[in-house]
């Protein structure tokens, strides 16, 4: 079974997570573009079990009542999101990956509220909601 790994940009966290990731996509919600600063983010799925931090321990945020948002201490990067409601997974940010190019995206999240400007992957499907 393949190892995919990757960490935050000051190398404090590092993690890993055993085969494949259940689906990868572009969220365009709200949250996800404030506590990030990007238009748009890239988040890989995969079953919680199959990840773990190898090095660092992250701090942890709710940033909503759905969810907690794991990021490095030192370096502010964003790691991980775990949904309440879908406890059995984690989604882990693409470009954290050491090689993010293994993650293609496979559809768009909320783009209902999509950034105007923010027009990448149309030939996707999207999901008006989660």
């Amino acid at each position: 079974m393949s190892t995919t790994s990757g960490g935050c940009l000051c190398g404090n966290l590092r993690y890993e997570f055993e085969g494949k990731a259940d689906s990868t996509c572009h969220c365009h919600c709200r949250v996800c573009r404030r506590t990030t600063g990007a238009a748009v983010v890239t988040w890989t799925t995969v079953a919680i079990e199959k990840f773990r931090f190898t090095q660092g321990k992250p701090e942890a945020f709710h940033s909503t009542k759905l969810g907690i948002r794991q990021f490095c201490p030192e370096c502010g990067s964003h790691i991980t999101f775990q949904h309440h409601d879908f406890a059995d997974y984690i989604d882990i940010a693409v470009n954290s990956l050491d090689n993010p190019d293994k993650m293609p995206p496979d559809r768009h999240i909320w783009s209902a509220r999509q950034i105007s400007w923010a027009q990448i992957d149309s030939h996707l499907p999207k999901a008006q909601e989660g």
